[in-house]
């Protein structure tokens, strides 16, 4: 293969690859709510006990999933 074709399939590549990744991120953010789990921990919640959403030893914390709003 020519070597500036080689050269061009390589920066076509490295530029299909950084934007499936920023894609994926974006994803990963919109199912998040936009927001990071550090947000959502810090939020004050009162008692974890009070949560729907609580349970002892798979959501401690009493934080809701995500995209769901603390009720």
């Amino acid at each position: 293969m020519n070597p500036s074709l080689r050269l061009k399939k390589k920066a076509l590549q490295a530029a299909y690859d950084l934007a499936i990744k920023r894609k994926m991120e974006e994803e990963a953010a919109q199912r998040m709510g936009g927001r990071g789990l550090e947000e959502i921990a810090a939020e004050p919640v009162g008692r974890p006990e009070d949560s729907v959403y609580y349970h002892p030893t798979l959501n401690p914390m009493g934080i809701p999933p995500p995209g769901k709003p603390q009720k």
